[in-house]
């Protein structure tokens, strides 16, 4: 530092370190703008990045709804197999055609006796 003093005078200090700590506070606080434009930046992604991530959510959310209505359907037809399987019914494959008699098995035990 230059200070130069002089008897019954001011003392003066060169341009330079007159104009230091007005730099520094301007560097420092554009340093301080540019930290905080960044971080809004980050956040701004992060947001995005946060309601992408919701909407995937909502959409697994929804596979997974109609997959459990398909399993619960399955089991339903398994038990339905199951069932006739007991009973002695042949189930026909997928894409056969089967013949339903609407009038019931009694009506069979009828027309047996006549």
């Amino acid at each position: 530092m230059q200070f130069s003093v002089k008897i019954g005078q001011k003392k003066t200090v060169s341009s330079f370190w007159r104009f230091l700590p007005h730099g520094l506070l301007g560097i420092l606080t554009l340093a301080i703008l540019l930290g905080y434009v960044e971080q809004q930046n980050r956040l701004n992604t992060l947001n995005y990045e946060i309601i992408a991530l919701r909407e995937k959510k909502q959409k697994l959310e929804e596979e997974k709804k109609a997959y459990e209505l398909e399993l619960n359907s399955l089991k339903i037809l398994t038990t339905i197999e199951r069932k006739a399987a007991q009973q002695g019914l042949i189930l026909p494959d997928q894409g056969q055609i089967q013949f339903v008699d609407l009038r019931g098995p009694e009506s069979y035990r009828a027309e047996g006796k006549k």
